[in-house]
């Protein structure tokens, strides 16, 4: 699925992970994880990668193959690999905590797989999780 990188198109990639989840009688105790994991990275891109690029794009494509779904999600934006990004400072108070990257903690401890690549000037995010 194809949609403009904009937080009101996060709805219906939501409707087409739930029939996706539906048609396909896949584990209702693993749908939360997905959901998590598309509306963070999504809403991510569009926070950040809509800054640079105007026409932003998001395609999302779900698969599940050999006991293992799958959750591709590429976008045009300026790269950015999020698996390189600083873990959030769970020790500290959460008062002395700065704003962000909680999100993206859970979803890369939230998954089996958690893959990230730069090619043809797209970002594309892997993730999996064994059924």
């Amino acid at each position: 699925m194809r949609v403009r990188g904009r937080p009101a198109s996060l709805s219906a990639l939501n409707r087409y992970l739930r029939d996706y989840w539906a048609e396909h009688q896949l584990p209702e105790r693993l749908l939360g994880v997905f959901e998590l994991a598309l509306e963070e990275l999504f809403i991510n891109v569009c926070t950040h990668g809509s800054r640079s690029v105007d026409d932003l794009e998001v395609d999302v494509q779900l698969a599940h193959v050999d006991g293992e779904v799958t959750l591709e999600m590429t976008d045009n934006a300026p790269p950015f690999d999020p698996a390189k990004a600083a873990a959030p400072a769970l020790a500290a108070p959460i008062e002395d905590r700065p704003v962000g990257g909680l999100g993206l903690h859970l979803v890369r401890h939230s998954m089996d797989r958690f893959e990230y690549r730069f090619h043809n000037h797209c970002n594309s995010i892997l993730l999996g999780h064994r059924l």
